[in-house]
Parts: structure tokens; C-alpha cells; sequence
């Protein structure tokens, strides 16, 4: 199968350049002003030199600086080597033992073994949360596709979903964000389901006063890191790399490469790392942002690409001044020959290559990169390992970032990257799907769909929540009894299994009562 860098748009040498004002702007430019927000204040200019950021006198850079934030984020992940944080699987125990009351208990899961220096020798402990950086000797963890196989038309009109539908996603949660779940038994049904009752007690009696110590709040250190990874053979399959090549890789722009093996041997081999969504707990509503290899087809399709400190587009040209320079638009349908552009959205599943977009390095983003050591070295040294001196992580770009549910001005904000979201990424929200994160009595999701709503889009997708969330959602009608509990934006909870399954399913728990909530709580 041929390797190809993108598709040809007609007369694509005039988009290096900015634009001027067209005279009379077509239903997507219009409906575009409103997802091409400038998110960062011109002060946001961070340096960072051996490791070290500086913000330079920036106070609140998640909430003024989003999209800065977002590039120092995700240089700081990769230096930490974020692959070896603890992952879905090692969070949430395929068969866990229960919680310890207290240090030294037996039988149980024990959460001092955090405070051990690194790496501990041996195995971690059966069943218990854990990081396989942590270890000397952790258990191979395996990937398995989604291998769901998009219906052909969706190859053309959104190879984002196309992806989607057969990539490996990993999410990889730091040592506070696991250290919280440890010790908050946030990693069992059990303790789920016990932590909602226990706060329906508490509203019963306690009103108006919050319980604290029975929310759901995690430490604002805490990161989540979810890759999409995509093995080789469905790259060839995209055309996203050159099949000729030792490996198979993007001659002009490499992607990220790793060696993992599958949970079927078939699917062991190098995978691809093509997309990211990513957040910080810095903010209460986390900062979110999506990262996406530059060569991937349909990248900035729908919303755009909006980026507003690492890389700088063409804009648009008004009386001699530029403006802009922070969106990247979805391509048009076509160009007449007329030169008068549709009223058609969007030429679906292009490349959005710096010849066409003009997206150019900004001085302020390599300098992080340099400062930061990431992509420093001239070549992959093992295309089968990961390495934050690997150049190809200087290949990746924002999609844009989030922060609020809406913005000041009342436009519901949009965000999602073109396989992470693929299907339904003209109405992905970050937040309003993972302010859904929720549980039962039983542990069990509160609020069903995991974002998705009733209606589809043209390809026959679910669309995703948006906006801000609805307290019918969480609260009965009527007074202050959670229906759902919320567990602060994290949908990790659906991996989450019962230590004694009350049945075959594991759907239920055999018992909710006595369970420790929290570690070494009195």
C-alpha cells in the first residue's frame, strides 16, 4: 500500500500566507470565531533552564497561561517518563484484596509501601494498586486494541474515529494520583459503593455542612497522562507511515515509537503514539488539553486547532496587522474556480501540514523543549523504546486546551482530539464528560453513557455532553440525596472491581458494610 503525506488542496501555495477579510464569510468561518478563542494573557511567556520552569512572576499560570500550561505539562510528563506511572490495570486490580485499616494489617492492601524508596525490590504485592516504575520486578502489562473496525466510509470522512476504532489507549496516573485512590480505597467497588452511602448518611444528619473528609477532592499535584497507541500494521493500513521504511515510520515528521506486547500475540509489535488528552488537577476542574502527531489525517478538522504560545499560524492580515495566529481552521470543502469559497464545512480527513497551515515553532516553545531536555537528541537511539530525548516528540501539536465549561462571554467550550474523540469531536467536552464521573451503592457508574447523549451525528455517532453539568445528573428531585456521587472528574472508576463479587458478573459486591474508607483514619 502506497505511503502518502497528505491529499493535495488546489491552490495551496497561497495558504502559507496570512489571509485577508474575505467579503463575505461562509457558515463556518462564522461558526468557527467561536472555537478560536485566545486563551493565553501575551504576558505567558515561561522559560525553563536544567529542568527548572520559570514562569516568570506569571501567579496562576494553569488559569491564565492555559495553553503554556498545557506544552510545560506535557514537557514535564514526558522528562518524568510518564510510562513508567502506574496505569488503568495497576490502579485498579483485576481481582483486589481489600483495604488496610491501619499499617501491618494482613490480608489487605497496604498503602505505607508507598512511602518505600524506589525502585522496591521484587514483585508489588497481588492485587494491590501499584507502579511498575516503582519495582524492579513488576508483571509484563499487555495492550489490546479496541479492533472494532470502522464502517470504510468513515476512512475518508474521519480517519480520526477510523483510528479510534483500533487503538491500544493507555492512562498512566502519577504517584499522588495513585497514592489518593490508594489510600481513599477509590480502587475497589467496595469502597465506592461505601463512600456514597456514608455520604447519604451524612446528608441525613450533617446538612448543610459538607463532609469533607467524604468528598472526593484529589491533590492538586495529581496528573493523568491517556495515550492512544496504535500498532503498526493499522498505521500502514492509514498511510500514515512508509511501509518500506526499517521500521515503518513518517519519513518527514516520525511518530512516537514503543514495543509492547499484546494480550493476543497478534497484537504484540511497535505502536505508534498518534494522540493525547491529558489533565492537571491544578485547577478544580482540572486543566485539560489534547496533543496530536502533526501528520495525523483530519487533525483540526470540525473545531479547528487552537493554540496560542507553542506554535504560531498564518492568521489573518486586517490594515497591516496580524491576527489569529493562535487557530489553525478546518480546511473548506474546495476552492471554486471562481475563488469564492462553499458554504460546505469542511474538506474531511486532509493532512494539516505546516506548508498549509503555516504553523511555526515559536522561540518561547523551544526553549522548553531545549530547557526541559525533551527532543534533544539527533535520532531515535531504539525506535522500540521510549525516550524523552527521542527528536519525534518535537512532531506533536495542541489541539487546545480547556478550563471552563463555558466562556465568559456564554459559548459552550469544545474540546477533543481527532482519534481520542474521533466520531463525535464537533461536540467533545473534556469536562462536562468527566464531570459525569460518578458511582452507586454498588459501585457502579451514577450517571450512564460515560458522556454520550441520545443524538447522533451524521456518521451515526453518539454526540457527547456539553457545557455545564446538570445537578439532576447527581441529586434526587427534591433535597440534598445523591443519586450519583461524584469522584471528582475521574472515570477511571470504571475499572473498578469488587474483592469478594457477590456472583460470575462481579456487578455486585457481597457486602458494602465495614469497609475502610480511608487509610489509617481514626
Amino acid at each position: 500500500m502506497r505511503f502518502t503525506t497528505g491529499v493535495a488542496i488546489a491552490a495551496a501555495s497561497f495558504l502559507v500566507l496570512p489571509q485577508t477579510a474575505p467579503a463575505s464569510p461562509t457558515t463556518q468561518e462564522q461558526m468557527m470565531y467561536f472555537r478560536a478563542y485566545v486563551q493565553d494573557d501575551p504576558a505567558c511567556l515561561p522559560t525553563a533552564a536544567a529542568g527548572v520552569v520559570d514562569w516568570n512572576g506569571i501567579a496562576t499560570p494553569a488559569a491564565t497561561c492555559p495553553d503554556a500550561f498545557a506544552w510545560v505539562s506535557l514537557l514535564t510528563s514526558i522528562r518524568n517518563e510518564f510510562w513508567n506511572d502506574a496505569r488503568d490495570e495497576t490502579v485498579w486490580p483485576a481481582s483486589p484484596l481489600p483495604l488496610c485499616a491501619t499499617p501491618g494489617d494482613s490480608d489487605c492492601c497496604d498503602p505505607s509501601v508507598l512511602d518505600q524508596s524506589t525502585p522496591i525490590a521484587g514483585a508489588p504485592p497481588a492485587g494491590c494498586p501499584y507502579a511498575p516504575g516503582d519495582w524492579t520486578d513488576p508483571p509484563t502489562l499487555k495492550i489490546t486494541p479496541t479492533n472494532r473496525h470502522a464502517p470504510a466510509f468513515v476512512d475518508e470522512l474521519d480517519p480520526g474515529r477510523a483510528l479510534r476504532d483500533e487503538e491500544g489507549e493507555q492512562v498512566y496516573r502519577n504517584a499522588p494520583m495513585l497514592r489518593y485512590i490508594f489510600e481513599h480505597n477509590l480502587y475497589t467497588k467496595e469502597g465506592l459503593g461505601a463512600r456514597f452511602v456514608a455520604m447519604n448518611e451524612a446528608l441525613s444528619k450533617d446538612v448543610p455542612f459538607h463532609r469533607t473528609d467524604l468528598s472526593v477532592r484529589f491533590p492538586e499535584d495529581a496528573v493523568m497522562v491517556k495515550v492512544d497507541w496504535v500498532h503498526q500494521r493499522f498505521m500502514i493500513d492509514a498511510k500514515l507511515i512508509d511501509p518500506d521504511l526499517d521500521p515503518p515510520q513518517n519519513p518527514d515528521t516520525p511518530y512516537i515509537t514503543v514495543e509492547m506486547e499484546g494480550a493476543d500475540p497478534v497484537d504484540s509489535g511497535l505502536y505508534y503514539l498518534v494522540a493525547m488528552t491529558n489533565a492537571s488537577k491544578v485547577l478544580p476542574g482540572w486543566h485539560w488539553y489534547a496533543i496530536e502527531h502533526v501528520a495525523n489525517a483530519g487533525r483540526c478538522d470540525f473545531i479547528g486547532c487552537n493554540d496560542s504560545f507553542g506554535y504560531a499560524a498564518r492568521g489573518i492580515e486586517v490594515d497591516g496587522a496580524l491576527h489569529g495566529t493562535n487557530y489553525v481552521p478546518p480546511f473548506p470543502l474546495s476552492e471554486p474556480e471562481n475563488g469564492a469559497a462553499t458554504d460546505i464545512p469542511s474538506g474531511y480527513g486532509k493532512v494539516y501540514s505546516a506548508d498549509l497551515t503555516g504553523e511555526t515553532l515559536t522561540d518561547a516553545l523551544a526553549g522548553l523543549y531545549d530547557g526541559l531536555g525533551i527532543g534533544t537528541a539527533a535520532t531515535d537511539a531504539d525506535p522500540a523504546v521510549l525516550d524523552p530525548a527521542d527528536p519525534a516528540w518535537r512532531n506533536y501539536r495542541l489541539k487546545g486546551t480547556q478550563t471552563s465549561f463555558t466562556t465568559n462571554d456564554g459559548v459552550t467550550t469544545l474540546m477533543g482530539a481527532s482519534v481520542t474523540e474521533g466520531g463525535f469531536v464537533n461536540s467533545a467536552s473534556c469536562m462536562t464528560c468527566h464531570s459525569q464521573a460518578s458511582v452507586n451503592a454498588a459501585g457502579n457508574p451514577g450517571v450512564a453513557g460515560v458522556g454520550s447523549i441520545s443524538r447522533l451525528n451524521i456518521f451515526g455517532y453518539q454526540q457527547s455532553a456539553s457545557g455545564a453539568p446538570d445537578e439532576a445528573w447527581f441529586y434526587s428531585h427534591g433535597g440534598a440525596v445523591y443519586d450519583a456521587f461524584p469522584v471528582d472528574f475521574v472515570w477511571g472508576i470504571l475499572n473498578a472491581k469488587c474483592s469478594a463479587p457477590a456472583d460470575d458478573t462481579g456487578e455486585l459486591c457481597k457486602s458494602y458494610d465495614g469497609i475502610v474508607l480511608t487509610f489509617g483514619a481514626d
